[in-house]
């Protein structure tokens, strides 16, 4: 994580770990202080770690507790499951991927299961990105 930059685990409805960390505005899991606990290694003088960290502690009992075990867990691959407004509930395999050389990069793969509901779920999404782009470059041909 780059200093300042807030890093993955900071609770904004994108990190399934650090959702529900603070208070009650958010459930947490376990997961959450560990994968934090792995930023703070990364960069120990990262002042919006540091702050993240101390309001979490703060507000949530249990991640007081958790940051205590000096647990550290990097999840590099699993399972994400995301409801879309339209295609409703899809269920997503994840792999992570950091080059060699430049460890404040990292590749998300993701993929479904062919056949199943999410794969046909994520066609239809595809089929909506791509005929956007045919009708797209169909009126910058006719000037449109």
């Amino acid at each position: 994580m780059r200093p300042g930059a807030g890093g993955p685990a900071r609770p904004t409805g994108a990190s399934a770990a650090c959702r529900g960390c603070a208070g009650r505005r958010w459930r947490c899991s376990p997961g959450c202080p560990r994968t934090l606990r792995l930023e703070a290694g990364s960069a120990p003088g990262d002042r919006a770690t540091v702050e993240l960290v101390a309001e979490l502690r703060r507000e949530s009992p249990d991640v007081d507790r958790w940051w205590g075990e000096h647990r550290v867990y990097q999840r590099t691959y699993g399972t994400k499951r995301l409801r879309h407004p339209v295609v409703g509930h899809l269920s997503v395999e994840y792999e992570t991927l950091t080059p060699p050389g430049d460890p404040d990069t990292t590749l998300f793969l993701y993929s479904t299961a062919a056949g199943s509901p999410s794969r046909e779920a994520m066609d239809v999404l595809a089929s909506w990105a791509l005929s956007d782009r045919t009708t797209g470059d169909r009126a910058a041909q006719d000037g449109s």
